[in-house]
């Protein structure tokens, strides 16, 4: 395993302690870990992603890491692709400007295909970012309507 899926470990690690989560965040850590879950190691794409996860949506958001989240649905390892619909899921029900970021992205077409032949888990995270997706829309059309 080469430094950057070392540290990416070691990050993992430190980012379920509460203590670290708020230095790691602001360090320049998060840049380097949506650079890896994009281009690094099958073990060190899944720390980061983790670690990302852990850390939480203002850190992804402001490092761009939407759309690495996102192709990690599409071509990922089966767990990277239910880490990424995790993710996607807690941006989504996060913030309204994070869950349209993910439909800029073009989320939508990896989820229904996640949401058809992924593991059972992923299968499941996915149609529940779809069915987030169905509700915000119902209710701008009805918000409209009135």
């Amino acid at each position: 395993m080469g430094a950057k899926e070392n540290s990416a470990a070691t990050l993992f690690s430190l980012s379920v302690l509460e203590e670290y989560k708020i230095k790691i965040g602001r360090s320049t850590a998060v840049k380097s870990l949506v650079n890896l879950s994009e281009s690094g190691t099958l073990h060190g794409k899944k720390d980061a992603a983790t670690t990302l996860f852990n850390l939480g949506c203002s850190a992804i958001d402001r490092e761009g890491g939407i759309p690495i989240i996102v192709e990690v649905v599409e071509t990922g390892s089966d767990r990277g692709k239910e880490n990424a619909a995790s993710i996607l899921m807690q941006l989504c029900l996060h913030s309204h400007k994070l869950c349209n970021l993910n439909l800029q992205e073009g989320a939508i077409p990896s989820l229904v295909a996640l949401s058809q032949s992924g593991t059972l888990r992923a299968r499941q995270k996915a149609q529940q970012i779809i069915n987030h997706f169905r509700s915000q829309r119902k209710g701008i059309i009805a918000k409209a309507k009135s």
